[in-house]
Order: C-alpha cells, then sequence, then structure tokens
C-alpha cells in the first residue's frame, strides 16, 4: 500500500491529465482506487458516471474506445494501437537498462552515452533516436509522477554527476 499522500499526489497527476483531454486517465484513477481499496475522489466519480451515461445515451459513443482514449495511445486502427502499448513497453525497458546502467558506470555522464551503452548490451531492435524518443518519453511520464521526487529522474541523475 502507498502512503495516502502519495496517492493523492498520483491522483492529482490523473484528474489534470484527464481536465487536459486525456479520459483513459479516468479508468487509470479508478483502478489506482481499487487497488489501494479507496472511494473515489468526487471528481473521479463524477467524471466516470459522466463518461459512462454518455456511451450509454441512444446516440453516444459507439465504443467504450470512443469514450475513454489518450492522445498519447492512438485507437484509431488496431494496428496504430497496439504498436503504441509496444513502443510503451520497449520505452519501459530500455528506460530500466538505462537506469541500471547509468547507476552502475560511473564514467557515463550524459543520456547519449547512456543510449549507446543500453543499445551496445542488447537487441532493443530500434536505432538510437527511436530509443531515446521511447526512453524521454518515460523520463516525461516519470516527471510528472515524481514531481516531489525529482532526484529520481534519470537525466536529474546525469545532470549531478556532471557536476561532480
Amino acid at each position: 500500500m502507498r502512503s495516502l499522500l502519495r496517492v493523492h499526489e498520483i491522483l492529482e497527476v490523473f484528474r489534470r491529465r484527464f481536465e487536459s483531454g486525456n479520459t483513459l486517465a479516468i479508468l487509470n484513477a479508478v483502478a489506482l482506487c481499487a487497488d489501494e481499496n479507496l472511494p473515489l475522489p468526487t471528481w473521479l466519480a463524477t467524471a466516470y458516471q459522466s463518461a459512462l451515461q454518455a456511451f450509454l445515451q441512444p446516440g453516444g459513443p459507439l465504443s467504450l474506445d470512443a469514450v475513454f482514449q489518450s492522445p498519447n495511445l492512438p485507437s484509431d486502427t488496431p494496428k496504430k494501437a497496439a504498436g503504441a502499448r509496444l513502443d510503451w513497453q520497449l520505452a519501459g525497458d530500455l528506460w530500466l537498462a538505462a537506469n541500471d546502467i547509468a547507476a552502475s558506470d560511473d564514467t557515463l555522464r550524459s543520456l547519449d552515452a547512456v543510449i549507446d551503452a543500453v543499445l551496445s548490451l542488447g537487441n532493443y531492435g530500434v536505432g538510437k533516436t527511436k530509443a531515446r524518443e521511447l526512453i524521454l518519453m518515460i523520463e516525461n511520464n516519470q516527471h510528472e509522477q515524481l514531481v516531489h521526487q525529482p532526484s529520481k529522474h534519470l537525466s536529474r541523475f546525469l545532470e549531478k554527476r556532471r557536476k561532480r
């Protein structure tokens, strides 16, 4: 179980995502509340009810994909949706590998050097540009989630190392 403060911080991230048009954040927030055995905050209960009611109304959206969607996960075609999911999975693997390598090798001082090391050690099926894009995608997501813990970001870690 997470602390209530941490759950509240994460829910605030989901609320901001929802308010910026990412309705998939509603489902993420509901899942978090279910995992933590907590009641839904008012904003979430209202958003969930509104989205579901819109779907259930005659003439409403034809699928739940149309109701719960994210601009970061294109779902207009099954191929695009599958590609976006694979990108997120690969991005997580690359980001974890980058963090492990950066922590274990004090000589690496830049993201480019870390990416080169990651790609040389594993077969990820992407080039340096795509690897950088995917790692930064996770970094940006982490930045949003870890607002109160900036030292947890790979970029911040490397920046501190360069200053030493």
